[in-house]
């Protein structure tokens, strides 16, 4: 068997459907591929969904289980898969018709562990084109991605060996936040074979209900506290590789480590209703982490995100203006601004 579909499932029944027959459609044969669905003790009826659709399909399993979180439901799923290699897609989510048939037909999926497809963000406001052609933009080790690169973000954007998991002994930490691309990045730690392809066959969805735009002040606290410890494991794992300041992988890695999980950081605390006591807390945090101020780069920055990275440092310096920032981002820039901009090009 080629492929293991792994799908967490947790009270998504509006959207489990779409999800479930978008991967029945990737043109691959049915014995070629097998799609777990893992109820990740939902309250509503995404349970009944996922048992029907197993009753008509044979190459869908179903693992019920009590709630644990995202990373135990992926890590249920991949201790029954049987394919050769395993994929995530969050049942909120959805692929094109056709995109992983297209990726196994393609390109030599069977000489690398690690094969990496792009993404495209969906809003209500922006569905992006549905191409899946596609051509190799890397081939090489996962050091010399990072390298190349800096960090991985994404664990829905690549199929895993499942061997390879197995050997490094690699699974998800159960964090709210973060769990993902701690996991993807720990894959590349393990220096895998990996292909890299252009082709955008998934579709990232952000409607109302997505766990990202959940803002409650007290989830956003939360994902502060772990965010902050996911940062700390990062450090741990990169530590062996960031040991020369002059590398192209120190380099790399360090600053695509602070480019996109620094502002989320920020906007988690924006949301949370902290005080400044508790904001100069984080920042002390990130301080003694190195991960603040941030370091402004731009050789690999736009000028866009050189800006936004000044501002952040800026309000590091001057947590007395955090209150009126926090007003200004949860009922200004939240409701009225970031609906205009489009995700696929921030």
């Amino acid at each position: 068997m080629f492929l293991s579909i792994i799908v967490p499932v947790y009270n998504t029944s509006q959207f489990l459907g779409r999800c479930v027959d978008s991967l029945l459609h990737q043109g691959l044969d049915e014995a070629d591929y097998e799609i777990v669905l893992v109820n990740d003790g939902s309250k509503d009826n995404s349970l009944e969904i996922c048992r029907d659709y197993a009753s008509r399909y044979p190459n869908v399993k179903v693992v019920d289980k009590e709630n644990g979180g995202v990373s135990s439901a992926r890590n249920s799923g991949v201790q029954i898969a049987q394919g050769e290699f395993v994929c995530f897609v969050d049942s909120d989510d959805y692929l094109l018709e056709g995109g992983y048939g297209y990726i196994k037909q393609h390109f030599d999926c069977k000489a690398y562990d690690v094969v990496r497809f792009w993404s495209a963000i969906e809003t209500a406001d922006a569905v992006p084109p549905k191409v899946l052609e596609g051509k190799e933009t890397f081939s090489g080790t996962g050091h010399e991605f990072l390298a190349k690169y800096g960090l991985e973000m994404f664990c829905y954007n690549s199929l895993y060996r499942l061997a390879f998991l197995k050997t490094h002994g690699l699974e998800y930490r159960p964090y709210r936040v973060g769990e993902d691309y701690l996991f993807a990045t720990s894959v590349l730690l393990k220096c895998p074979r990996i292909l890299s392809v252009s082709s955008r066959i998934y579709r990232y969805v952000v409607h109302s209900n997505s766990a990202s735009t959940n803002r409650n002040p007290d989830h956003m606290r939360k994902c502060v506290v772990d965010q902050l410890d996911v940062h700390d494991e990062m450090l741990s794992l990169l530590q062996p590789v960031l040991h020369d300041e002059k590398s192209p992988l120190y380099r790399y890695t360090t600053g695509y480590f602070l480019h996109p999980l620094m502002p989320q950081l920020l906007s988690r605390c924006l949301s949370a209703g902290m005080t400044v006591a508790e904001f100069k807390r984080v920042i002390d945090r990130c301080c003694n982490n190195e991960l603040w101020p941030i370091k402004i780069l731009p050789a690999i920055m736009q000028r866009k995100e050189r800006v936004f990275f000044r501002v952040i440092n800026f309000l590091g310096r001057h947590p007395w203006l955090f209150p009126s920032a926090s007003f200004f981002y949860t009922r200004i820039f939240v409701p009225f601004i970031l609906k205009h901009f489009d995700r696929n090009k921030l």
